[in-house]
Order: structure tokens, then C-alpha cells, then sequence
């Protein structure tokens, strides 16, 4: 908790400033917003979402706060950066990243596919397609997940340019016709279901740095009154952090 005014020294602190360091790959979430809320608004956006009335993968990803929009946006980069130089024609690399609420997860699709005809009448639709197979067969490997956040774009090694696609899919009353229907459709890409899926599991720290770099000490008594407070604000101890009963 922070006090009525301590704010603006709490902003100072070290620990503050990893923190927001830390949250600058975020931001890539954040774009992916504004550009998809911009092309809506000028009348430039391809689908049929309408994510300005509330039920939408845009409406899904906003939900998301600051320190998971981090921890999937970092994902998301080392996917990028891992994708595959292989020469192949058609190259794909999906992960799966879960959300900040439970039962809710992000499918990430990237896609390399050379010798386009028509981008926006032949490809667009087919990469759409690919990734609604995508969510389905996530689904049907991850029984519990309710909402799946697909997001689909062309490897950004390989792309001069790019567009972004996106799937809302709410299974939580998933059938067996609609497993059968996807483990069908699935058939051809083997989505989830390759000798190449790997399961990693990543600490994020939302105030990264040492445990002894604390905006409060963990023993004021080890901490004299005219000693700079170790919340790093530059103040003395008796001006910051401490204060009498009176004061507070």
C-alpha cells in the first residue's frame, strides 16, 4: 500500500524503474491494440469481428494487465526470434501462452509462405482458417481452456510487411461433435500434436531485482533515522519511509 503522497518518491525507487524497464516489451501488446482499434475505426479492418460491441479477440486482449501483457508479449518476441531459417517454402511456428485468468490462453501463429498470388483474397482467408484449426485443436489438447485468443501473422523474418488476424473462440461448452470436427480439420496440420511441441514453464517477477531491494525494508531497526532510506528515494530514513504514529 502507498501513502497519501509518497507516490512521486515511490516513482524514484530503483525497484520502480526495473519495473518499468521491464515493462517495455508490453508495449508490443499495447500496438497490436492501437493499430487493430485505429484500422476498426477508419473502416480498413478485414473480418467479421465487432469488437467495438464487446465480443472479440480485441476485447479478450484488453482485459489483460500490465505485468501478463508482459510475460506474453516476451513470448511472442522469443517466438519471433526463434522461428525457423528453414528454406522451405512453407514454413509455421505456433505456441500456445496462457492469459492472466484461468481457463484462457493465446494461440500465436506465425506463418512463412512464399510465392503469394493474391495476399488479401486467397492467402488472408486460408492463414484465417488455419488458425480457427489452430485454437480447435488447442482445445482439444488443453481440455480445461474456456476462451482461446487466436492471433496469426507472417514471420516477421521473412515479411516486408504485415496483417494481423484474429480468432474468438469460446469452448466452454465444447461437444463431442466439435472435438471430432477439429481433430478432422486437423488432420493435415497436426497442430499440438508434432514430435517438435515443447512445454516451458517461466518465472516473471513484476518488481524484478534483488529481494533486499524493497521500496519498505523488511527490518526498520537495522536502519537509523538519518541513514538514506533503502527504498532508494534519496531521502533520509526519518523523511521517507519512517514515520511517527502522528504523521501517518
Amino acid at each position: 500500500m502507498i501513502g497519501e503522497g509518497e507516490w512521486k518518491d515511490f516513482c524514484k525507487t530503483s525497484i520502480y524503474q526495473r519495473k518499468k524497464d521491464a515493462d517495455r516489451p508490453s508495449y508490443l501488446w499495447d500496438k497490436i491494440l492501437q493499430k487493430t482499434t485505429k484500422n476498426a475505426l477508419n473502416g480498413t479492418l478485414l473480418g467479421r469481428a465487432s469488437f467495438l460491441r464487446g465480443q472479440s479477440a480485441m476485447h479478450e486482449m484488453a482485459k489483460e494487465p500490465r505485468f501478463s501483457r508482459r510475460a506474453i508479449s516476451k513470448a511472442m518476441i522469443e517466438a519471433i526470434q526463434n522461428f525457423s531459417e528453414n528454406s522451405q517454402p512453407i514454413v509455421r511456428n505456433l505456441s500456445l501462452m496462457p492469459s492472466f485468468y484461468e481457463g484462457k490462453a493465446y494461440v500465436f501463429l506465425q506463418l512463412k509462405m512464399e510465392n503469394l498470388s493474391d495476399y488479401d483474397n486467397d492467402y488472408r482467408p486460408k492463414r484465417q482458417a488455419m488458425l480457427e484449426i489452430a485454437c480447435g485443436a488447442a482445445k482439444n489438447k488443453f481440455s480445461d481452456l474456456q476462451t482461446i485468443v487466436g492471433i496469426a501473422i507472417d514471420a516477421p523474418k521473412f515479411a516486408t510487411k504485415n496483417a494481423e488476424d484474429f480468432v474468438l473462440m469460446e469452448c466452454k461448452d465444447w461437444t463431442e461433435e466439435d472435438r471430432e470436427h477439429y481433430d478432422r480439420a486437423n488432420e493435415g496440420f497436426n497442430f499440438f500434436n508434432t514430435p517438435n511441441l515443447v512445454s516451458r514453464r517461466k518465472r516473471e517477477q513484476e518488481f524484478p531485482g534483488p529481494a533486499s531491494e524493497r521500496w519498505l525494508p523488511q527490518s526498520r531497526a537495522k536502519v537509523g533515522r538519518n541513514e538514506p532510506c533503502p527504498c532508494g528515494s534519496g531521502r533520509k530514513f526519518k523523511k521517507c519511509c519512517l514515520y511517527a504514529p502522528s504523521q501517518r
